[in-house]
């Protein structure tokens, strides 16, 4: 079974090496794109824009297209998903603009050019059924979450586009057509937050405290590259505070903390306070679980329970919890997400909660261009040999580790795409974030022939024979005295085969 894995394996990686030749470069790709010849009932993307019986509705985002050389990718097998803007929506734009009034206007602003057009595609099929209150799935061309939500029973992009036409189905994917443009969101949280007038006491804390400084950071020198940094803001509206008696950034020092001070200094109360409005990575509301959220700091964690409603920090019967402002949620920005709470959410130490961490959640791993950039076999791979200076949570030994996605279930009980692989004799150790104290029942996935350490002490582990499929690794009950970090080692004993997804931690009373 593992040989036949393998061997799988290995011919996945070269029809993804091939066709990655064939789909090279969707931006900045400066030879001609290898086009796929089409055999369907319907057309592409290119030809409904310019040929169709509709394309006289589109002439002005056409040109937006051919100035941005965009026509020779979607004319490509894709799929894509494409806003598509008709010239009422483009005259909407133009109307905005200072002395503009058709392309002819702004024709030689190609960074704007090209920037409006990747704004409007994502390179994957979305249906209209597939959105809802929140994020679309994927990122569009520039790496930007469209934000969703409805009026009424309309779509609604980014707090302005709606959608009035919907999956205009084509042979390379989907169009929607949109009464405006989507905007372009090149702002920082906490540039967005600052323009946001119902939230001055809110923002004066984040300036006061300095996490402004880190709310403000976009990207992120990154290897050669540069990484997305992303954040989520539970933010409080001034109203919110007047009902406490709240009015200036002094009243609002005064009633967290005695040491107005020292507002900057990580063990004070007031920081403590305005740091567990921060939460680490984007979540937008279509992204809410229930479960633990880590603050951008890693110093606690929220816990989140979504059933009728969105709870935060609920008490044991989910009765009392502070909420959310929907209407007042999903206000999107380059890094990150701001979200309305509807009360002062104090910081508290969470109770123990069932956690999944899922190994390949590292940044280092969730920045790279390969993340889930999934070909037409719906695999992606990447490879590591540096095992001690890859990652700073996790280190290996091995002849090489590897991120493998596989778009659906890779294995028929599985319901993650992604792990982390290794073969043959190896080890590897991950770093896991802050679990909160407790005693917890700890599973994982590995085989019999592994051993595994928990924070350095060899742990005696059950293989679960009914979960043979998931190789799902029982490492019995530990009790955890203090809210910290903790690792996991496998090491094999044998020559193996792992492909290592997840280790949770479930309470066990």
């Amino acid at each position: 079974m593992e040989k036949n894995n393998l061997n799988k394996l290995m011919k996945r990686l070269k029809v993804t090496f091939l066709l990655s030749i064939l789909l090279w470069g969707f931006v900045g790709c400066q030879e001609p794109v290898t086009e796929w010849g089409v055999e369907s009932e319907y057309m592409v993307m290119t030809e409904y824009v310019l040929e169709s019986d509709s394309s006289y509705k589109y002439t002005e985002f056409a040109k937006f297209l051919e100035s941005a050389d965009v026509f020779r990718v979607i004319s490509t097998r894709g799929p894509f998903t494409l806003f598509l803007p008709t010239n009422d929506a483009m005259q909407k734009m133009y109307d905005r603009m200072d002395g503009v009034n058709s392309f002819e206007d702004i024709q030689d602003d190609t960074t704007f050019i090209k920037e409006l057009v990747y704004n409007h595609i994502i390179g994957s099929s979305i249906l209209s059924a597939e959105i809802g209150l929140g994020s679309l799935r994927e990122t569009n061309e520039l790496g930007d979450y469209i934000v969703s939500d409805f009026v009424g029973i309309d779509i609604r992009l980014n707090k302005q586009a709606i959608i009035t036409d919907r999956d205009i189905e084509l042979s390379n994917g989907y169009i929607h057509e949109i009464d405006d443009v989507i905007p372009i969101i090149d702002e920082s949280v906490y540039a967005t937050i600052k323009e946001m007038s119902s939230y001055s006491l809110f923002t004066q804390g984040l300036e006061v405290t300095g996490i402004s400084d880190t709310l403000d950071i976009i990207e992120f020198p990154f290897g050669n590259l540069t990484a997305r940094n992303r954040y989520t803001i539970l933010a409080v509206a001034d109203t919110t505070y007047n009902r406490y008696g709240i009015y200036t950034i002094d009243d609002l020092i005064a009633y967290y903390t005695d040491d107005a001070e020292n507002v900057q200094s990580s063990d004070n109360e007031f920081y403590m306070y305005m740091d567990y409005h921060c939460l680490k990575k984007t979540y937008y509301l279509s992204d809410l679980f229930t479960g633990t959220y880590p603050l951008m700091s890693d110093e606690n964690n929220i816990v989140m329970q979504i059933t009728d409603d969105y709870k935060l920090n609920p008490d044991v019967y989910g009765i009392d919890y502070t909420g959310f402002n929907v209407p007042e949620c999903n206000h999107p920005a380059k890094n990150g997400a701001i979200h309305t709470v509807d009360d002062l959410l104090p910081a508290v130490e969470a109770e123990p909660i069932e956690i999944t961490w899922i190994l390949i959640d590292e940044l280092e791993i969730t920045s790279g261009d390969w993340y889930k950039d999934r070909d037409v076999t719906g695999d992606s791979f990447n490879k590591w040999t540096d095992g001690e200076n890859s990652f700073q949570n996790i280190k290996f030994e091995g002849s090489y580790l590897q991120y493998y996605y596989k778009d659906g279930n890779w294995t028929s009980n599985d319901p993650y795409t992604g792990c982390l692989n290794m073969i043959d004799y190896f080890w590897i150790e991950a770093t896991s974030p802050k679990i909160m104290k407790g005693k917890y029942e700890i599973t994982t996935q590995g085989r019999t022939d592994f051993d595994v350490y928990l924070d350095g002490k060899k742990v005696t582990t059950t293989y679960d024979a009914s979960q043979s499929q998931l190789n799902r690794l029982n490492l019995g009950t530990h009790t955890f005295e203090e809210t910290e970090r903790h690792t996991v080692k496998i090491v094999a004993r044998s020559p193996s085969l792992l492909f290592w997804v997840y280790v949770k931690f479930t309470p066990f009373n």
